[in-house]
């Protein structure tokens, strides 16, 4: 079955990035616009087998993306706003991806049984709602508005990160704390024992999942996501200019960023600067504390590096890398409202400041 995708074709100073906002695993970059826009259609294709392989539910193409990003690269007139951006649409589908370096489907050893693994879990109560970690899998967390949601997404989560472990061959690991022992580092680690909390609101409990044997194409699929993941840091990195600024000069530019809209306030991030986020309960406030933000991480910069960035991204690609974190953090729809506006700033040395 052949669906069609959004292709995102991006030009630098050192050649031509693409890839599916809907499938953030099928980056790559080339010398040519032609050559990139090939080499997406054939991860695109190769992701889609693999997920056809393990038998899993192919990621449908989200229709909300193509026509933002057209509207974004567009003028009032009609024209191109970033020439250096290209929006293609791809028809692709499993039986289109190129032969595989390697058997998809390797002749393994009969499989062992399903068993079953338990983990001690720390839930923690706090003004936003309820947070939960395991100490034994460092980096296996969730939240939830409630005591249930967090357990019970923090069952999903243990099981989804133990299975990536068989996955990839990697042991589990066998000495576990129990909720005592798990309860009683915490208190160590984050020096609550002279103060118990309040009760019910900082307790352990044990947490059982089920280990399934290793999935034919699970450990080739992510293998995949970490060479996209890391061609794309790569060529971000290499496109990303900075310039010197001398003592008692100032620049003047503009960053694109992207304002999200809640119940509980509005979002705002430069996709150009990961570390710059704002909230506030209206779009002014957000703006304003975002500027604040973007003078902060530039004086950082400066300093440690001697240099600060420039501006890269137009609004057509932060909408791009929008939708692509989107894709990356499992919401299957983004947000239709989320807008994109010039932030303008000058930046003035040795101090520096952001003014509108």
């Amino acid at each position: 079955m052949k669906q069609t995708f959004a292709v995102v074709v991006e030009r630098a100073p050192n050649g031509y990035g693409a890839y599916a906002p809907d499938l953030p695993a099928s980056f790559v970059a080339a010398g040519t616009l032609e050559g990139a826009f090939r080499g997406a259609r054939e991860a695109l294709a190769s992701c889609l087998r693999l997920f056809a392989e393990m038998g899993d539910r192919l990621p449908r193409p989200r229709p909300e993306t193509a026509p933002a990003l057209e509207r974004a690269n567009r003028t009032a007139a009609g024209g191109s706003a970033d020439p250096g951006v290209r929006i293609l649409l791809a028809e692709i589908g499993p039986d289109d991806a190129p032969p595989s370096p390697r058997p998809l489907r390797p002749p393994t050893p009969p499989a062992p049984p399903d068993r079953r693994e338990t983990f001690a879990v720390v839930f923690e109560f706090g003004d936003g709602g309820c947070g939960a970690y395991c100490p034994d899998l460092p980096g296996c967390v969730s939240i939830g508005d409630t005591g249930r949601e967090a357990r019970e997404s923090m069952r999903a989560g243990l099981a989804d990160f133990v299975q990536c472990l068989v996955d990839d061959g990697e042991p589990i690991p066998m000495k576990r704390l129990s909720a005592e022992a798990a309860l009683a580092a915490h208190h160590r680690e984050y020096g609550t024992a002279d103060s118990p909390p309040e009760e019910g609101r900082l307790f352990a409990e044990p947490i059982t999942v089920e280990v399934r044997p290793p999935r034919p194409g699970a450990r080739r699929r992510r293998e995949l996501w970490r060479d996209a993941h890391r061609r794309r840091i790569e060529f971000e990195e290499r496109a990303s200019p900075t310039a010197p600024l001398a003592p008692g000069a100032s620049r003047r530019d503009a960053w694109a960023a992207v304002f999200e809209t809640a119940a509980d306030g509005v979002t705002a991030q430069v996709p150009d600067l990961p570390a710059c986020r704002a909230e506030g309960g209206s779009p002014e406030v957000a703006r304003a504390r975002l500027r604040d933000a973007i003078a902060e991480h530039l004086e950082r910069r400066r300093e440690a590096e001697g240099a600060i960035p420039l501006p890269r991204r137009t609004p057509t690609r932060a909408l791009a890398r929008h939708h692509r974190e989107c894709a990356e953090y499992g919401l299957e729809v983004p947000d239709p409202d989320a807008t994109v506006e010039m932030i303008r700033v000058e930046v003035t040395a040795p101090s520096i400041a952001c003014a509108s």
